[in-house]
């Protein structure tokens, strides 16, 4: 009988360690990145699937922190990432096909005819497809998050703070592509008092109504683009980005993202790419400018000054290189949104001290 109760008592002091349970997007992220599809996909779109292994890498690293919200938004995000991918593959596979196709039938105008009329469904079915992911991943429904310990809850207020930064670029990208939009200066206004309320450390985090606030930004900037003309592919600027040695550019659901570490009046590099980034952001004047300064945790006040300075002065040389003043905008998105994971207490040398340059889709 003592060995049963030591047994039973084992057995619920393990059951009460066990940690919170694994987000089905990380399982889904997991499953979607072994695919045929993205494996074929990594020789078409090697960044964009390298940008989709680096957001399911940080989900985990999110996950094993406990921070169980922020995981399954950064999962979420990798699989949108990676199914681009996906159609960027079909898309090239297709493109292949239809060269191959117009070489044979040359001599046959009415064949000739009939394969243009097919690339034109592919491409408005392809269309389709990215804009039933942005579609359904907007319509999940937002389970309430019930309240926790003090380190969940610091876990769900530092998630939280993330989520309405992330909230704040998105509205402020709608609102570059100057689309009339109804229902955009409310949201900005939710973002704003939601801000307001993180500052003060509120219990409980109001995670959920973030998460709401974010899924009406991006569903503005996703009618902002639908509501526009025809421009050109962000992923064409993404090639030509890459071609730029040192500026490794990626997408997001802002558009195509560039980060800028180099101090622009020391480093002769950083110059040079930043001319290279001017000149490409001149070739297409339909992608707003949005200069994002960042900042790593508990930075110093003349930390947070060398920021935004180094902001002001990439504005300012994109200006200088022919890029419209009217098209750019400059934010501050301060420690909330970092790229790596500091130690206590951050280093002053810290990658999460950047500038960030996001070239605004205007198209999905």
């Amino acid at each position: 009988m003592k060995r049963l109760a030591l047994v039973g008592m084992l057995a619920l002091l393990s059951a009460g360690c066990a940690g919170p349970p694994r987000p089905a997007t990380l399982s889904a992220a997991e499953h979607v990145a072994r695919s045929a599809a993205v494996k074929d996909a990594s020789a078409v779109a090697p960044q964009v699937v390298a940008h989709a292994d680096a957001l399911r890498r940080q989900a985990d690293a999110a996950y094993e922190r406990g921070e169980i919200a922020a995981a399954g938004i950064l999962a979420e995000r990798a699989v949108v990432a990676y199914e681009r991918a996906a159609v960027l593959a079909r898309l090239a596979r297709a493109e292949l096909l239809a060269a191959e196709a117009e070489k044979t039938l040359a001599e046959s105008a009415k064949e000739q005819r009939e394969l243009d009329a097919e690339r034109e469904r592919l491409d408005a079915d392809i269309a389709s497809i990215e804009q039933l992911i942005l579609v359904v991943r907007d319509a999940q429904p937002i389970t309430p998050t019930p309240p926790g310990d003090p380190s969940r809850e610091l876990a769900r207020l530092t998630a939280a703070r993330s989520i309405i930064v992330d909230a704040r670029l998105l509205c402020t990208a709608a609102r570059l592509l100057g689309r009339p939009l109804e229902g955009l200066e409310t949201a900005q206004s939710e973002v704003a008092r939601l801000e307001e309320a993180l500052a003060k450390w509120p219990r409980p985090t109001p995670l959920d109504e973030t998460l709401r606030a974010r899924t009406a930004c991006l569903s503005l900037l996703t009618l902002a683009r639908s509501a526009g003309p025809s421009a050109p592919p962000a992923d064409l600027v993404l090639a030509e980005l890459s071609q730029v040695p040192g500026l490794h550019p990626h997408r997001d659901d802002r558009g195509v993202v560039i980060v800028i570490q180099g101090n622009l009046q020391r480093d002769e590099q950083t110059k040079t790419r930043l001319e290279a980034l001017a000149r490409v952001a001149k070739k297409y004047p339909a992608f707003p400018v949005l200069v994002v300064g960042h900042t790593r945790a508990k930075a110093p006040p003349a930390a947070q000054t060398a920021i935004r300075d180094r902001a002001r002065a990439i504005a300012s040389a994109l200006e200088a290189e022919g890029v419209e003043k009217s098209r750019m905008e400059q934010l501050d998105a301060g420690p909330h949104r970092p790229i790596v994971h500091d130690p206590l207490p951050p280093p002053s040398n810290s990658k999460n001290d950047r500038v960030e340059v996001i070239l605004v889709a205007p198209a999905s």
